[in-house]
């Protein structure tokens, strides 16, 4: 007995080390990114960092001769941070990314650490602590579904209506300042940022590359693709995103017909899935001594953690199973 109780003492006491360090590099990695972040502004600001890649050089062939001309790379990839902020704003949330996940860990090991100590089963603490996490991420991604598709639906009454603006004799930011006005979240707010980005001196062109480079949407990216192009060449804008919103409606609904196809692969998954956690707490319920050597022994522990391991990526491959590239 005094042997479980000093090895009980010792998991807390290790426990409560490594959450102090876990929250103490979480501030130092916080603090040190926002520093970062506001030294690359600057830098910025002042021309010391570029935003474009390197320079492309082109060899074309124009009335009978070679032409050489060069075409800017366009802008870098969005870095980690650009990621992450963008992911929170889809889902909602208007707050530092690496806040929010120093928060969740934190939050993940107290919860962990007091299971722990509640019920002495360091994995019943651990596991409560991964489900934690695992729940955060499901639900921000479930929100950030659910605006990638509202999204998909806008763009298209957006794409209309800047076609009939431009019809009745608008400009083309003129048209963006009514899909702004007109159309509600995300799709409006996106068009404003526009709007405001070439009011202070932004081209319209860097702005559009650098919606579309920000924005997960493959809509937004063949919008700004289209735009640049017709800019660049000429031709009747009016008519071009009239089309492109036939193109983007057609894209849904083939869409929609691929997830219509997969969704007995994807009932399947959520059933395999679900089926070894409910018969693993339906045991624990009826006979909890038949299931206490999963607990109490190493070989058992190593079971657990084999069959969770197994069920990941039973599911990660029905996933990849259920994707249909088109």
């Amino acid at each position: 007995m005094t042997a479980t109780i000093s090895l009980l003492s010792l998991i807390l006491g290790v426990a409560t080390f490594v959450l102090v360090l876990c929250v103490l590099i979480a501030a130092m990695l916080v603090l040190s990114i926002r520093r970062r972040a506001r030294r690359q502004k600057v830098q910025q600001r002042v021309g010391l960092l570029s935003e474009t890649g390197p320079v492309r050089e082109l060899s074309l062939w124009h009335q009978g001769k070679e032409v050489t001309t060069t075409v800017p790379g366009g802008p870098s990839k969005p870095t980690m941070d650009q990621r992450a902020r963008l992911f929170l704003e889809e889902a909602g949330w208007d707050r530092n990314p690496w806040a929010v996940l120093a928060g969740v860990l934190v939050v993940a090991a107290m919860a962990g650490a007091l299971l722990s100590t509640l019920t002495g089963r360091v994995v019943l603490g651990v596991a409560i602590a991964v489900i934690v996490v695992v729940g955060v991420w499901v639900y921000l991604c479930r929100r950030v579904n659910s605006q990638r598709g509202l999204f998909e639906r806008q763009i298209i009454d957006g794409l209309e209506l800047a076609s009939r603006s431009l019809r009745a004799g608008h400009p083309l930011i003129g048209s963006f300042h009514v899909i702004a006005d007109e159309i509600a979240h995300p799709v409006g707010t996106m068009f404003r940022r526009i709007c405001q980005e070439q009011a202070i001196g932004v081209s319209l062109e860097e702005s559009l590359r650098e919606m579309s480079q920000l924005s997960s949407s493959p809509d937004m990216k063949f919008f700004a693709t289209a735009v640049v192009l017709q800019m660049r060449s000429g031709g009747n804008l009016a008519d071009m995103m009239e089309h492109l919103a036939k193109v983007i409606r057609n894209r849904q609904w083939l869409s929609r017909r691929v997830r219509v196809l997969t969704a007995q692969t994807q009932l399947s998954k959520w059933i395999l899935v679900a089926l070894p956690a409910i018969v693993f707490v339906a045991l624990n319920v009826i006979n909890p001594d038949y299931m206490k050597p999963m607990y109490s022994t190493t070989t058992g522990m190593i079971m657990l953690g084999a069959c969770a391991g197994m069920v990941t990526v039973g599911m990660i491959v029905m996933n990849f199973l259920a994707k249909l590239r088109y």
